[in-house]
Parts: structure tokens; sequence; C-alpha cells
């Protein structure tokens, strides 16, 4: 079968007095073709409807880490791993955040 391994994770907005000017990060392998296609669609879907999104920063989308790891047990037919990293500020926010971050993927998951 196939498989789309969605991971969530928090970034602190200032990182050594740097700020990260960002609200959503989405993370993924662009050499993998079904993961940059789903990753593209995402921060596109994500920056439509307000959020700042970067493409692999705060960190790369190939870093060490579970979905890298799963990426070379899986073909890239089989797997597609993406990360979506939200930035801490907005976590009082989260009531409001998580139900447009879960619509706009289950959009770009339905197309």
């Amino acid at each position: 079968g196939r498989c789309v391994h969605i991971s969530v994770h928090t970034f602190t907005p200032r990182l050594n007095g740097v700020v990260r000017p960002l609200d959503v990060a989405v993370l993924y392998d662009p050499r993998r073709k079904r993961e940059a296609e789903l990753g593209e669609r995402l921060a596109t879907s994500l920056s439509a409807v307000g959020f700042r999104v970067r493409r692999n920063f705060p960190f790369r989308g190939v870093a060490d880490g579970h979905t890298t790891g799963l990426r070379r047990k899986f073909s890239d037919r089989r797997y597609a791993g993406i990360e979506i990293e939200l930035n801490q500020a907005l976590l009082g926010e989260w009531r409001v955040t998580a139900p447009i971050v879960g619509s706009q993927f289950r959009t770009v998951l339905a197309r």
C-alpha cells in the first residue's frame, strides 16, 4: 500500500536572538516527487489562508529524523513523509490554528 505520514512539531519564534519570521514550515524531501508535490500544495494552501509559510526552513526536510529513516526503508511510491512545524507563538491560538491547518491538509490530500 501507500502511506502519507504527517508529523507535527513546533519551533521557537526566536533562536539565539534571531527572529524566525514565519508561522508554519512545511518540510519534505524535494527529490521525492510525491512529497514535493504534497509539500508545495500544502505550503501554497496555508499561505492562501494567511499564514507566513516557508518550505524546508527553519529545518531541512531531509535532516535526520523519523521521516528520513522511513524514507530509507520505503520507496518514493509507497511512502511520503511531510513534517509541519508550527511557530510556538501560535500555540496561544491553537484552538483556532489547529482546525485551519487540518482543513488545509485535508483539502490538499483530497486532490
